[in-house]
Formats: structure tokens, sequence, C-alpha cells
């Protein structure tokens, strides 16, 4: 009597254990199936982010660099890059960029005035020029305002206690000359469509006309 019941028990565990490791078996199945498709999804996000990636890159190759919108952060060193409609390019590394900036020709061009630099960088960030401008102004000079004509070329105010200047600059950044003297105190400065130079000096605007 009790060999037969301990048989019967014996039977009944190994039906418990036969039905633990099919359930096992179903989730381990489960699990590889889980698997299988979080790859598929990862691998298609990542081909979607380089395609992304990609068309990025070729917008702003494509597009007239008059239509993208170029923000500087004086805090964190770096320009983000955007579309017209605001969203966002790309982020790029702009070492000493402070409070002017300005763009041409797939280039970004910003003066940093406690180093007396004028700095260029492209549209990924990579150093086109660092330029020392401390042989080209006074001595208590700041660099300011930034502009860049319809050729390319540079213009920088400085700031100084008197006289104030604009300085002239290639599109490469090698120093021209002094264009303008004595313009008050500069700040903001940029070029109308008709090629004419508009400085915002302290409490007045003025317009300089190309001769």
């Amino acid at each position: 009597m009790f060999a037969n019941t301990h048989k019967k028990i014996s039977e009944k565990a190994q039906q418990e254990i036969t039905k633990i490791q099919e359930e096992v078996a179903k989730i381990q199945k489960e699990e590889q199936k889980l698997k299988q498709e979080t790859d598929r999804i990862y691998k298609d996000r990542v081909r979607t982010f380089e395609a992304a990636q990609a068309n990025n890159r070729k917008e702003v190759t494509q597009t007239e660099h008059n239509n993208l919108i170029a923000v500087g952060y004086k805090g964190k060193n770096e320009i983000s890059l955007h579309n017209p409609d605001g969203s966002l390019i790309r982020r790029l590394p702009a070492p000493m960029i402070e409070d002017y900036l300005t763009m041409y020709n797939h280039r970004l061009i910003y003066t940093n005035w406690l180093n007396k630099r004028l700095v260029c960088v492209d549209y990924y960030g990579a150093s086109v020029f660092s330029v020392d401008m401390t042989s080209n102004m006074q001595r208590d000079g700041l660099s300011s305002g930034v502009c860049c004509d319809s050729d390319g070329s540079i213009y920088v105010a400085v700031y100084g206690h008197p006289p104030s200047n604009i300085l002239h600059y290639s599109p490469d950044g090698k120093y021209i000359g002094c264009a303008i003297k004595g313009c008050g105190y500069p700040r903001g400065i940029t070029f109308t469509s008709g090629g004419d130079l508009v400085v915002a000096a302290g409490e007045s605007i003025k317009i300089y006309h190309r001769v």
C-alpha cells in the first residue's frame, strides 16, 4: 500500500516537473521573440536616425546660407544651426564665442572682445581661421559687431575710447585696413541690400555709403 502510494506521488511529481519545464520553455521562447523584435525596432530606428542625419547634411550643403538660422551660446561655447522653420539641424563647437555672430557661404564668423579675436568655423564646427586682432586696433579697443558684404569681405566694429573704428578683413581673415575711423560707439553692424554699411553706434544709427 505504501509502495503504491509512493509510485503515484512520484508520477504526479514528474508530471508537475514536466509541466514546469514546458512553461519555462514557453517563457524562453517568448523572451527570444521579444529580443528579436527589440533588435528589429532598434535597427530600424538606427537606420531612420542615419537617414535623417544624411538628409540634414544634404540640406546644409544645398540650402542658401541666408535661409538658415544660427544661434550662439556664449556660456556653452557652441552654436546651434536651424532650418528656417526653427527645427534644429545640429549643434557645433564655437570656442570663445561671445555676443556677435554672422554667416556667409557656409561659414560662421564671430568676435571675442576679451581676447581680441576674429574667429571662423564651418557648419560642422571645423576651424577655418582664428585671427589675433591686437595689432590691428588700439590698445584698449574691444571687438564687437561683425558682418560680411556681398563678396565675403569681413567688417568688424572696434569699440574704443576714442576713436572707434570699423576694420576690414578678407574672406580668409587677412587684415586689409581700417574702413571707417571715428564712428561713435559701434556695436551691431550690417549691410543693406544696396551695399550701405549700417552701424548701431550708441544712441544713434549711422549709415555709410560705399564710395
